[in-house]
């Protein structure tokens, strides 16, 4: 979880949606993941989640593979060898929208090479890629300095920064999920009336920070570790952000960014993916741990 620390102000634009509606089909699969024993139950758990739902997908769009091939060369006692590699590369022709079902464990059983086997149930709706997303570029830091000090594991008390670049103009919106289901937007920043924040296209921006004008975030956990979940929502064309309910306070008296429930989060994703069909997703996680 995190606190917002400042605040600032964006203008008030309103634009419409762009209405071209995409058809979203009610997927649903079981699937067993077997986690190496470095991982944790709980991170286990969240993986075999993620790789059901990809199947489901996989099941009801189908898949895009594609592979390539390099060339290397080899000197080995004088003489040279070229060698080929093929390296195959598959993803699923859909997106996850939304949980119809929360995600059920049937099976878990610890393997006698102590890794453990996990069998999962989701049921949900998806939907079909049919264009090819915006390839943007967005990565999540710890520092605002240097974008290469990237990571997905912080501990309370840490900076969290994000750096975004598009190759076209658009317009972008981020969102936190945290383990309590709570969905909390990171962006358009809390005391902006902006729909969407606004973007120039080949421009790097560092996103929360203070060094360039953003809102400063500190990375905080109740327990002894915490998974949130970052959406980051990026469109040539403009959107509206969800309707939530403003900045709020933890149980410890912090500012947190505004909140809504994950269902009405849900509904509002919902609705912008079917309509947009050029709306590019992409979905991380990352682990907060305390001192």
């Amino acid at each position: 979880m995190m606190a917002v620390l400042r605040h600032y102000s964006l203008l008030l634009v309103f634009f419409p949606l762009v209405i071209s509606a995409q058809k979203i089909k009610i997927v649903e699969t079981e699937y067993t993941y077997c986690a190496p024993s470095s991982m944790s139950p709980l991170e286990a758990k969240a993986e075999a989640v993620k790789i059901a739902q990809a199947e489901a997908i996989a099941e009801q769009f189908g898949r895009i593979v594609t592979s390539n091939n390099y060339l290397r060369m080899l000197t080995e006692n004088d003489r040279t060898q070229t060698l080929m590699n093929t390296i195959g590369e598959s993803e699923v022709k859909g997106e996850w929208i939304k949980d119809l079902e929360s995600p059920k464990i049937l099976n878990m059983s610890i393997q006698d090479d102590m890794s453990t086997c996990i069998t999962v149930h989701v049921k949900g709706e998806a939907m079909e890629i049919t264009t090819a997303p915006v390839n943007f570029e967005v990565k999540m830091l710890k520092s605002d300095i240097d974008d290469r000090i990237e990571s997905d594991d912080f501990k309370a008390g840490d900076k969290f920064y994000m750096s975004f670049r598009s190759p076209v103009n658009g317009y972008l919106a981020i969102y936190m999920i945290d383990d309590e289901g709570k969905a909390f937007r990171l962006l358009p920043y809390p005391n902006s009336e902006a729909p969407s924040f606004k973007i120039k296209h080949d421009k790097k921006y560092i996103l929360f920070s203070e060094n360039n004008g953003g809102q400063s975030l500190d990375v905080f956990c109740e327990r002894e570790i915490e998974f949130n979940h970052i959406y980051t929502l990026f469109s040539p064309h403009p959107f509206t952000r969800s309707l939530d309910n403003g900045v709020t306070k933890s149980d410890s008296g912090r500012d947190l960014p505004p909140v809504l429930s994950l269902r009405d989060f849900q509904k509002w994703f919902t609705g912008i993916r079917k309509y947009d069909k050029d709306l590019s997703v992409d979905r991380r996680t990352f682990r907060i741990t305390k001192q």
